[in-house]
């Protein structure tokens, strides 16, 4: 159920995730709520998979405490296709987003123009998607190519801050923080003023020297 309040939640979520388990109890239950923490804390079985939006964990951090205990890592979403940004600044940036603050990276939530929020390729116009539909078969576009990136990056930095956890290493935990405050430095995490792709691309540089230098 998308977005569900506290009484949807009680409602419809918990005795669909019940039955879902019931019925086999592997089923992990993936929810985008925005709901109460008395909610979260009243039913904690109902929910094994969080996904929030990105600036609704910013503005509830008691949410986010909650949820970064989970036993299955969540991530965030607040990210739609966009033909206005740069797609490193824009793409990469949820992802760098999502592991500042704990999560698991981060949802799109939209592929491509009207009519093509659950197909690639649908809807009237096709600059807006992240791949193409072509007599060869797909193709991938720059978009893609650039949420492809942003998911190296999430496994980049938790490599860095799993190594400096279990080392102690202090330069290590300030390589990840700093890192991320540098290229995060905007107005919601994700907006056209923070670094450039080089900016970007210098930092992922440094952490792989700095990760195989401190083996």
């Amino acid at each position: 159920m998308d977005e569900p309040g506290d009484e949807s939640f009680l409602k419809l979520v918990v005795p669909a995730s019940k039955l879902a388990k019931e019925v086999d109890p592997t089923i992990l239950i993936w929810e985008d709520h925005q709901i109460s923490l008395k909610m979260l804390e009243a039913h904690p079985d109902a929910i094994d998979i969080h996904c929030c939006p990105l600036n609704y964990y910013r503005n509830h951090p008691e949410i986010l405490a909650h949820v970064l205990t989970e036993k299955q890592p969540s991530v965030h979403y607040e990210c739609a296709s966009s033909k206005t940004n740069d797609p490193h600044r824009y793409y990469r940036l949820h992802h760098l987003s999502a592991t500042q603050l704990g999560l698991d990276g981060a949802g799109m939530w939209v592929w491509g123009d009207s009519g093509g929020q659950f197909s690639d390729y649908d809807g009237p116009h096709t600059s807006y998607g992240m791949v193409y539909a072509t007599d060869q078969g797909p193709i991938t576009g720059k978009r893609r190519e650039a949420w492809r990136e942003g998911i190296e990056d999430v496994e980049l930095f938790r490599h860095l801050r799993e190594r400096a956890a279990k080392t102690g290493d202090v330069a290590l935990k300030s390589l990840h923080d700093d890192g991320l405050k540098q290229v995060l430095q905007a107005e919601g995490g994700y907006g056209q003023n923070f670094g450039t792709v080089a900016d970007l691309m210098a930092l992922r540089l440094q952490v792989l020297k700095t990760v195989s230098i401190r083996r």
